[in-house]
Order: C-alpha cells, then structure tokens, then sequence
C-alpha cells in the first residue's frame, strides 16, 4: 500500500474512533466530554504530526535512491510533477466552451455559405458586372442617422 493511502486509511480509523468516543460519554457530564475533546485533539495532531514526519522521511529516502542509469530510484514526487487536476466543475464549463465555440463557428460558416449562394448575393454581384461593363462603380453612402 503506498504511503498516502496507508495514511489516509489510518485518518479514517482514527476518526471513526473518535467518532465513537464522543458518543461515549453521556450528555449531561461536562467535564468528561472536556476531557474527552482534549484527547481527541491531542491524538489527532499526534497523527498528523507522525504523518508529516513519515512523508519527509520517505521523501528524503527516494531522492537518496539513485539507480545506475542516472535516473532517481521510483517516481519521486510525481503528484507534484503533474500539473493540478481540474475539478468536475472546471471539467464542465470547459466542455461547455468548447460546444459554444464549435456551435459559433459552424453557425458561421452556414452563413458564409448561404451569404455566397443568396438571391441578395446573385443580384449585387450581376448588379456590380452590368455596372463594371459601363465603367461604373457602386460608392456606398453611409447614412448620417436622419431620416
């Protein structure tokens, strides 16, 4: 079992022990339930204290560890070398955006492609080729918003 596993099992015991202990002591005796609270906290900073020094020492042990390749012995931090997670949230939204873009640019080239084959489109392109033929252009007017 690896070490963080091992720890999180040992965390999960110990709570499920103090779980039982709090249900131990009967509502109305406050000193016991004081003293109770007090053990509780002080076996649970007890543990995470021995984990920490149990994580440092099998840290320093692997990056000690140097196999005859040049490579260090198993894979030394690898939760560190990965980069974060994305949580489902995260998952979520970017999967989201990724629909909307793809929606957007093919509802794009829909357009460009009934915009090229449009009767508005026939007409001004025939419109614009009677005119060249003449030797004239078409000059847009912007419009200045009055009526």
């Amino acid at each position: 079992m690896e070490l963080g596993e091992k720890q999180r099992e040992e965390l999960k015991q110990l709570r499920a022990q103090l779980q039982a202990m709090k249900h131990g002591v009967s509502k109305g005796d406050k000193k016991a339930k004081k003293r109770i609270s007090a053990e509780m906290k002080r076996m649970e900073e007890e543990m995470i204290e021995r984990h920490k020094r149990e994580k440092e020492d099998w840290q320093s042990a692997n990056t000690s560890e140097i196999v005859d390749d040049g490579k260090i012995g198993e894979e030394v931090d690898s939760e560190e070398e990965q980069p974060p997670s994305m949580t489902r949230a995260q998952k979520r939204r970017e999967k989201k955006d990724a629909a909307r873009r793809e929606a957007a640019r093919r509802i794009a080239t829909e357009e460009e492609e009934l915009e090229k084959s449009s009767d508005r489109r026939k007409e001004w392109d025939g419109l614009v080729r009677i005119l060249q033929a003449q030797g004239l252009t078409v000059r847009e007017i912007r419009p200045d918003g009055d009526w």
